[in-house]
């Protein structure tokens, strides 16, 4: 009795590899191998980078809201609990600007020096939430001094993130 599947010489059919298949596109190609489609790839992956692009403008900018928010919070209030969530959203900023420079860089290839000139904006931003906390601190601070120490912060995240 024969087994599906098997020929009758007991060994299995094999597809024959110079055999022409063609697939939904209309396009040739050896059985077994997938017909190259160039063209798409570039389209696709410019649409896929602008798409993710937008994404992380738009989350960068809801994080430079809530920043704002924060820090007027903090000017009213000048406490250590409303300056660390004040610090953890500069952190949380920091982070998501800094990948999409980097993913920036290596894909286009990067300006010359364009990575130094990261550093110091983000040594600048670190010195001014030092400034920052002293001010808190000391609670001798203006509410217009802390909010003058705020736009600093503000003026550098932007520098970094346009």
């Amino acid at each position: 009795m024969m087994k599906i599947g098997e020929t009758p010489g007991g060994a299995p059919e094999l597809p024959d590899p110079k055999r022409k298949i063609r697939d939904r596109g209309g396009v040739v190609s050896a059985k077994g191998v997938a017909p190259e489609r160039v063209e798409s790839a570039p389209a696709f992956s410019q649409a896929l980078f602008h798409a993710t692009q937008a994404t992380a403008h738009r989350a960068l900018d809801q994080i430079m809201d809530e920043l704002a928010r924060q820090g007027e919070r903090l000017a009213a209030t000048q406490n250590f609990e409303e300056l660390e969530k004040y610090k953890g959203l500069v952190s949380e900023f920091l982070k998501k600007a800094t990948q999409g420079i980097g993913k920036l860089a290596f894909s286009d290839g990067g300006a010359p020096g364009q990575s130094a000139r990261v550093h110091i904006l983000l040594k600048k931003v670190d010195a001014g939430l030092e400034s920052l906390t002293r001010e808190v601190l000391s609670k001798q601070s203006t509410p217009i001094a802390i909010l003058a120490r705020l736009d600093q912060i503000r003026g550098m995240l932007l520098d970094l993130y346009k």
